[in-house]
């Protein structure tokens, strides 16, 4: 029971939100407490993210294009830049949710793409350092090449699985990004797990990319 427990709400998403949901289902069960206990003290994912443990050596992909200094209410209702609140959920998914046995890497893209790394990199407390610094540095400008920061990703034969997050549409063919991450994906088991970030309908299409992958498409609006 306890490993079962345990294992379930460290892969549950947006767990912070609903951790009493949770708890409350326990009621009539000998091990309320203890399921309570466990429930309580496990650390919910980022929401931009969600459960990157899923995959061994991942690559998150991030829109830096100049829509992402659009501003909304923060969660204490300060206003915050799309941009800069996707530095904090990467530094944070960074900094706590990766495994040491785990490799990753950063890519940023606009009107061009650039990686943090040529490739992947070992979970170390240098690293990790390294790409937050990387993170900070971030600012919003340009166009949405998705395509490239995809490209980017996919060229290093190491990577497993991409976190993409984008907050609209891409320059270009939606179905030659889909193409081309079939085509990556395609027998290998590769996940894409795509977050439509503050995108209304216009990141809706990349469910498919999920869909193909068998990755997770999240969405996250205001």
């Amino acid at each position: 029971f306890r490993r079962v427990l345990f294992r379930s709400v460290n892969v549950t998403l947006d767990l912070g939100n609903n951790s009493q949901t949770y708890v409350d289902a326990f009621d009539n069960f000998l091990y309320k407490e203890e399921a309570k206990n466990i429930i309580n003290s496990a650390t919910p994912y980022g929401c931009a993210f969600g459960n990157t443990s899923v995959v061994r050596r991942l690559a998150f992909v991030i829109d830096t294009s100049g829509s992402m200094s659009t501003t909304f209410p923060g969660p204490d209702g300060t206003a915050i830049s799309r941009m800069d609140f996707v530095k904090q959920q990467l530094e944070l998914q960074l900094q706590t949710h990766l495994d040491p046995d785990q490799e990753f890497n950063v890519i940023r893209f606009s009107s061009s793409a650039q990686a943090w790394h040529p490739g992947v990199q070992p979970v170390t407390d240098e690293n990790i350092a390294s790409a937050r610094a990387y993170a900070d540095k971030l600012t919003p400008g340009g166009s949405t090449n998705m395509l490239g920061g995809l490209q980017l990703a996919m060229k290093d034969p190491k990577v497993e699985g991409i976190f993409l997050l984008t907050d609209g549409a891409p320059d270009g063919s939606k179905t030659k990004i889909v193409d081309a991450v079939k085509a990556w994906s395609e027998g290998k088991h590769r996940p894409v797990f795509p977050t439509a970030f503050m995108a209304g309908g216009a990141g809706d299409w990349m469910q498919e990319l999920a869909e193909i992958t068998g990755g997770m498409f999240r969405k996250i609006d205001a």
